[in-house]
């Protein structure tokens, strides 16, 4: 699901190492935990339905409040991780994305979950395409062609992964 988000971006804009493909799968399962198909939500253009607390509770649940970094084998908070991760992904281009999908609300934080997201980017390319497009033309327009303004615009939004 992460590669809709890299192919929105383009490779080298949102870096996927193997903690964070961890913590993805971790929370995916939350969805079938609750009863929820992840590409069923995204062909009906709503609202992610999963909380912040039934995350939380599901964590909880499966005993999962923390994970081994599988490289620097330190301990991650899977909840704070996804908090990072739905703030980092609330920025920059993928609110756009929400706003060409009919009947989103780019301010519900949870429509930022890295799978949720990465599913409605699946199911809705051509929303994306037209974000995308959109978001360059804000650039240009802000920025004129001053790659390097750009650059430093973008990684204000943290979405370049780690170096």
């Amino acid at each position: 699901m992460i590669s809709s988000i890299r192919s929105i971006w383009g490779e080298a804009a949102h870096t996927t190492d193997r903690s964070t493909r961890q913590m993805d799968r971790i929370l995916a399962g939350a969805y079938s935990y609750y009863g929820y198909d992840l590409a069923d939500l995204a062909a009906g253009r709503q609202n992610n339905p999963i909380t912040e607390q039934m995350f939380f509770n599901y964590l909880a649940g499966k005993g999962r409040a923390t994970i081994k970094d599988p490289s620097t084998g330190e301990e991650l908070g899977t909840y704070e991780w996804l908090q990072r991760s739905v703030l980092k992904n609330s920025g920059g281009l993928l609110p756009l994305v929400l706003e060409e999908i009919d009947g989103l609300d780019r301010d519900q934080i949870m429509n930022y979950e890295s799978n949720y997201l990465a599913a409605l980017i699946a199911e809705n390319p051509i929303q994306a395409t037209r974000a995308r497009i959109a978001f360059r033309a804000d650039l240009i327009e802000v920025f004129g062609e001053d790659a390097a303004a750009i650059f430093a615009y973008l990684k204000t939004f943290d979405q370049f992964g780690t170096e």
